[in-house]
């Protein structure tokens, strides 16, 4: 009589984490953390059933890939100039065309000039710029931008993210050590899981304070004394919203499998229709080879051995 066996055993729970494992009939495989002991005395045969991906993407490095960009060559528009997305001004700030960085070979090459901060030891964290995009299918955020700074401008800005509308999440601060020139700046956003797969990500860059609750101006006085001026001007070039792509897998085969006392049968009755191939290995290493393929059925069985056994069913 065939005995349905446990679906987990605690005894054989050899793998820690799920590994990977090249081989044929697929691109890639996950191999489970299970093990289905065949639990009598006459069956020395461990199966273990490798649930096969029928695809995988291969990840971009991280945070590196452009989902939305603004060159800001059109002065008429604040949309993004690659993938789609929108920036708005904040806190009462205005904004200019002027020359953008050197490293846009486009022509003509422009960038975005804001000037109309808020005075000494008010507003700090509101003026600045807000880009918004969807990141839908994209994870490990990172943010990009260029900024070149007056001397009168403050020095520390700060960043902020937030996905769908939620709570505000802090990226951190960076500070402007050099007037007239363009800085090249990237925050990492991959700390904030929420972020990743968001239908709407807001990134937004806004002058900040000192601990003292001052603005700090980029280029001191000639006496050494805080030059910030409200009058004070950012010129941004080349901000970006990037991402690596969100891996795409199908969903793993859902397996069984039932034994007796000379018989191992193993079944996949929630796959109908797609043709199958069973591979089998004496060890995790290989080398694996089909017993069965090109099946329509949802089963395939043979006899059980003295040596451990390994089986995988794909699906194209």
């Amino acid at each position: 009589m065939a005995k349905t066996l446990p679906p987990y055993s605690h005894r054989l729970l050899i793998f820690r984490e799920p590994k990977q494992l090249a081989g044929p009939g697929t691109r890639a495989a996950i191999i489970p953390r299970i093990f289905y002991p065949l639990n009598s005395t006459d069956m020395k045969t461990l199966v273990l059933i490798l649930a096969a991906l029928t695809s995988t993407i291969a990840l971009a490095d991280p945070g590196t890939t452009v989902i939305a960009e603004w060159n800001f060559n059109d002065p008429e528009s604040l949309a993004a100039s690659t993938g789609s997305g929108l920036a708005r001004l904040l806190g009462g700030v205005v904004s200019t065309n002027f020359q953008g960085s050197s490293d846009d070979p486009a022509i003509p090459n422009g960038a975005i000039s804001l000037k109309g901060f808020p005075a000494q030891g008010t507003s700090s964290r509101t003026a600045g710029l807000e880009f918004t995009t969807s990141a839908t299918g994209w994870r490990n955020l990172g943010f990009r931008f260029e900024v070149r700074a007056s001397g009168t401008a403050s020095k520390r800005l700060r960043v902020f993210a937030a996905a769908d509308g939620g709570e505000a999440l802090d990226a951190g601060a960076f500070e402007i050590v050099r007037d007239s020139v363009f800085t090249n700046v990237v925050f990492d956003l991959s700390q904030h899981a929420s972020l990743s797969g968001a239908s709407e990500v807001a990134v937004w860059i806004v002058s900040e304070m000192s601990e003292e609750g001052q603005y700090v101006g980029v280029k001191p006085k000639a006496d050494g004394s805080n030059s910030y001026s409200s009058a004070g001007t950012w010129r941004f070039d080349r901000v970006a919203i990037l991402g690596s792509a969100a891996e795409s897998i199908s969903p793993g085969i859902p397996l069984g499998i039932t034994g007796d006392a000379g018989t191992v049968t193993l079944s996949w009755p929630g796959l109908s229709g797609p043709s199958c191939t069973v591979w089998s290995a004496t060890s995790l290493s290989g080398p694996w080879e089909s017993v069965s393929s090109g099946m329509s059925g949802l089963t395939h069985s043979e006899p059980t051995g003295d040596e451990p056994r390994f089986f995988r069913i794909t699906s194209p």
